[in-house]
């Protein structure tokens, strides 16, 4: 089977950790913002305590999980608790988005890396706009998996040439949670001890 992305202009979560992580970190403060509808790997909401001087970073998972359980405790087809969870969880992380430019430090780069799966991209679309609007210098990736990539495709060709995001990640996990951990680690371990 032939990868759909080889020839694809996007990146793999290695390739981000390996050609963009190094330029994030070269600065000497980040405001860093990980975001998901679902979680990012096994860091919970809110500030987190790197160890390191001048990064700040924020969490915000949205939980979707819990929601998609009680959806299915309600009888709803897996196909809809999903979407329906997505939905919740995304609303959840729009409400605390609002919030964190208050939260950041001035004067500090910014970067929000938020996850865009299939049950909830349209949101997450919104909210990058939102976020650019408010944040116009930040740097804005978004992680999606590989579901439907023929559709989002050209979603993302246009949002990344408008400049609303700077790099689109793919990978062929659903749910993203692993990878945004990922991300998070090789963030904190790769910035510089002061």
């Amino acid at each position: 089977m032939s990868n759909p992305l080889s020839n694809s202009p996007f990146l793999s979560v290695g390739g981000f950790i390996s050609f963009r992580v190094p330029s994030i970190i070269s600065g000497k403060s980040l405001n860093a913002i990980f975001a998901s509808y679902n979680r990012v790997g096994n860091y919970y909401s809110g500030r987190q305590d790197t160890g390191k001087n001048g990064l700040n970073v924020f969490v915000q998972n949205g939980y979707a999980i819990t929601a998609l359980l009680a959806s299915e405790l309600e009888g709803m087809s897996i196909e809809r608790a999903m979407a329906d969870a997505a939905r919740t969880g995304q609303q959840i992380v729009d409400s605390e988005l609002n919030e964190i430019p208050s939260n950041i430090e001035s004067g500090t780069n910014t970067l929000l890396i938020i996850y865009g799966g299939l049950n909830a991209f349209g949101l997450c679309l919104s909210s990058i706009h939102a976020f650019r609007r408010k944040n116009p210098q930040a740097t804005i990736v978004i992680l999606t998996c590989d579901c439907d990539i023929d559709s989002k495709t050209p979603i993302l060709h246009r949002i990344q040439t408008m400049g609303d995001v700077n790099d689109v990640i793919v990978t062929p996990y659903c749910g993203g949670q692993d990878q945004m951990g990922q991300i998070l680690d090789a963030l904190i371990s790769g910035w510089p001890e002061q």
